[in-house]
């Protein structure tokens, strides 16, 4: 209105049918409230205006434009009054609305999902703002007892692998050690998994091929291999002890149960000793340890109760 001789015949045509229509005297005092509301002189250039004024303008212009909006600090250069306005009208008539703010009133009048950006992370919380901040509180919790804990093993680890380094170079240095240490300090030098295959010092460890092959094996391929290789050895014990509780003869039950029992000592007593839970006593790994002896004697053994299995049909009940 009075800028008629701005505009074209053909659009002041087309703005004049449609301010007869009675829609657009509808739409033109929803205008005029925005403009009024947001403290903006009708008549003012454009070009004139503050900075401040300017962003009330694009403010002004979203507000009237869309009920879908994505809002970057809607309340600068807003007074008191202006932003509780503000508030009410994007209840009432926006849609959806995405905005970023640091004024906390407004977030707390309107936010019903909160997104933070933090360090690189996105979190996403299906809340207000103040069911947020405690959320937020707890999760920073979390993640310090985490960063805690990993930074206690992370020491722990970082510690080992220098007495590791410093003992290896003593040792190096012509410098003598007890047997019984050295083992204990290659395991923690390998860690959970370990330096890699052929990664190891097994010049380092006194008998590495027989007595102390599990520290051995746990330097290279690390403490979760060696719990996995326990592990298999509990199994073929627990295998023997369930073909004794198959069998009928007396004699070949307390025979099998004899012979996994053996086999269970004898592994106990390897890694026992190598790991400083008892003395060591030069016992060999079964099937493990390099020596033909150790490696005969564990296969007839396991032979001997295999053939009472196959053999116990032919017994007496």
């Amino acid at each position: 209105q009075g800028r008629e001789d701005d505009l074209s015949k053909e659009d002041a045509a087309r703005a004049k049918a449609y301010m007869e229509s009675g829609e657009g005297w509808e739409r033109y005092g929803e205008v005029l409230g925005v403009v009024n509301s947001l403290g903006l002189d009708p008549a003012a250039d454009f070009k004139s205006l503050s900075g401040g004024s300017r962003r009330r303008v694009a403010l002004a212009r979203a507000l009237l434009t869309s009920r879908d909006l994505l809002l970057d600090e809607p309340t600068n250069h807003l007074d008191i009054k202006t932003i509780r306005w503000l508030e009410d009208f994007l209840k009432k008539r926006i849609r959806t609305l995405v905005f970023i703010s640091h004024d906390r009133a407004f977030a707390r009048s309107l936010a019903t999902r909160v997104a933070e950006i933090d360090r690189g992370g996105l979190y996403a919380y299906d809340c207000g703002y103040d069911d947020y901040l405690p959320r937020r509180d707890l999760r920073l919790e979390n993640e310090e007892k985490e960063k805690a804990k990993f930074g206690e093993m992370n020491g722990r680890f970082v510690q080992a692998k220098t007495v590791y380094y410093r003992t290896m170079a003593a040792f190096q240095g012509g410098m003598e050690f007890s047997t019984s240490i050295m083992p204990v300090l290659v395991i923690g030098a390998g860690g959970w998994f370990g330096t890699g295959l052929c990664e190891g010092k097994p010049t380092m460890i006194p008998v590495a091929a027989k007595d102390f092959v599990f520290a051995a094996i746990c330097e290279e391929f690390g403490s979760i291999f060696g719990i996995c290789l326990l592990l298999i050895c509990m199994s073929i014990f627990l295998l023997i002890c369930t073909i004794s509780l198959k069998l009928h003869n007396r004699f070949y039950k307390l025979a099998a149960i004899g012979l996994g029992a053996e086999y269970a000592f004898q592994v106990f007593l390897t890694v026992g000793g190598v790991t400083k839970f008892i003395p060591m006593t030069g016992i060999t790994l079964p099937l493990v340890s390099y020596g033909g002896s150790s490696v005969i004697s564990t296969i007839v053994m396991l032979s001997i109760v295999q053939g009472m299995y196959i053999r116990r049909e032919d017994e007496g009940v």
